[in-house]
């Protein structure tokens, strides 16, 4: 089976975690990257969810976060 997806992404740089977590929080950003140890005690309320990460293996302090290996292959 093979898959195809088309996206338009737009690449933007952010002096600090903190103004990028205010947009992606305020709905300025639909996706946003982020280093693992950056996201951890972020209050976002449900509002933020992790897609994946992109190491081999699930972090030990975000383990309820699937790999994009484990992702891609479950569907």
């Amino acid at each position: 089976m093979s898959k195809t997806t088309v996206l338009e992404m737009r690449m933007f740089s952010y002096k600090g975690e903190g103004a990028r977590y205010q947009e992606r929080l305020d709905g300025q950003l639909q996706l946003c990257f982020s280093k693992a140890r950056d996201t951890q005690g972020t209050p976002s309320f449900g509002r933020l969810t992790g897609h994946g990460v992109t190491g081999p293996r699930r972090l030990p302090f975000c383990s309820q976060t699937a790999t994009i290996h484990e992702r891609a292959w479950s569907r």
